[in-house]
């Protein structure tokens, strides 16, 4: 099911969003009927889910400012402390991105096909996503906007870092879904749940308003996506199939 948290402002539900996706990813979504939840510490961007340098510098001095007598070393190793545990979340959290806006982006065609031609968006709505999560049983939903730039300490919670980027990744504009706790716990120590991520059943048909063909496809290509979407998702408008409007070969 979804929910909603203070540390993440509702977002309108008419919001449009984007997901950019290569064929194989995207013939992926339509066979297992479900979107994947990928674990926070298996992004390409390292630093997901863990403090920036200023909010450390914070940590630092909240250190010092409770324990005057503490040296610096004493604080800087609290704060040390402080920041791991927080970055052992990550691996506990797993998050499915989208891009908000109101139209195709070129730069987000060639970051997220990595190279490759055929390939696809799908356009959908906040409120299509969050319905679908919420018609999901088996894990806890929470959403948002990515928020781009340090966390101050007193705001930090695993809300408001699981949907916190740093400032050259604002171009994504990205509305972000997490489920947290992902963890199995032992006499020692927690496990991450998963190995990479999890696959979250949703209703496709349901989701997409349209999909967009990459403007670097190949003509052969709309065959095979027409194909794909007949044998997994009968009953789909394939007039809900658009070109992509940007001519770039």
């Amino acid at each position: 099911m979804h929910k909603d948290h203070s540390s993440l402002p509702v977002e309108d539900a008419s919001t449009t969003i984007f997901r950019y996706m290569d064929f194989v990813s995207f013939y992926s979504l339509l066979v297992n009927q479900s979107l994947f939840f990928k674990r926070l510490d298996k992004y390409t961007d390292v630093l997901e889910g863990q403090l920036f340098d200023e909010t450390v510098n914070e940590y630092f001095e909240f250190r010092k400012n409770i324990d005057p007598y503490a040296s610096d070393e004493e604080a800087k190793t609290w704060t040390n402390n402080e920041a791991e545990n927080i970055k052992l979340y990550k691996a506990w959290t797993l998050s499915n991105s989208w891009n908000i806006a109101e139209d195709e982006n070129y730069a987000m065609w060639k970051i997220y096909l990595r190279g490759y031609t055929e390939g696809v968006a799908i356009r959908s709505t906040v409120g299509k996503l969050k319905e679908q999560l919420d018609n999901n049983k088996d894990f806890e939903f929470y959403s948002g906007r990515v928020k781009y730039g340090a966390v101050p300490k007193n705001d930090v919670n695993q809300f408001t870092i699981s949907t916190n980027k740093r400032q050259p990744y604002i171009y994504e504009n990205e509305y972000r879904a997490i489920v947290l706790h992902q963890f199995v716990p032992d006499a020692d120590r927690r496990h991450a749940k998963w190995t990479v991520g999890a696959e979250v059943k949703v209703d496709v048909k349901e989701l997409i308003d349209l999909i967009y063909v990459s403007p670097f496809s190949t003509p052969w290509f709309l065959n095979l996506l027409n194909r794909a979407l007949s044998d997994h998702l009968p009953g789909f408008d394939h007039d809900h199939i658009v070109y992509s409007k940007i001519q770039d070969s």
